[in-house]
């Protein structure tokens, strides 16, 4: 009888250390995953908070190239209206250039003049 008490002891001291274990395992992997579900919320409320300042910095980009067309389109009204023909007078005609006096002959007198005194000073020494 007392042999059957041992037996039964040993055993239920065994299914209990493999009860125990058993039981150490799950408590090993809910703490785990309670972990990784932690740092998934973690994650998630950055990616929320990233995802808004996105939103925020292409708001804030549309309103500076709203502010930079009106600009321009201000600066291109303000050229129309101040352009004069007083302005349009400063550039010069195709035709007033051609009609302009032929210098060419003036010009080659004085290049002839120049080396004939070159040349005579040459001679001289």
């Amino acid at each position: 009888m007392l042999r059957k008490i041992y037996f039964f002891i040993i055993v239920y001291v065994f299914s209990m250390n493999a009860y125990s274990n058993d039981n150490d395992v799950l408590m090993r992997m809910y703490e785990r995953l309670e972990m990784i579900r932690l740092q998934m919320q973690e994650l998630t409320e950055d990616n929320q908070q990233l995802n808004n300042k996105i939103i925020n910095l292409q708001g804030q980009q549309d309103r500076l190239y709203q502010d930079l067309l009106n600009k321009i389109k201000v600066l291109e009204d303000n050229i129309e209206k101040n352009k004069t023909p007083e302005i349009k007078s400063i550039i010069p005609n195709v035709t007033s250039v051609e009609t302009a006096p032929d210098n060419s002959a003036l010009k080659n007198k004085i290049v002839s003049d120049n080396t004939e005194n070159i040349a005579k000073k040459e001679d001289n020494k």
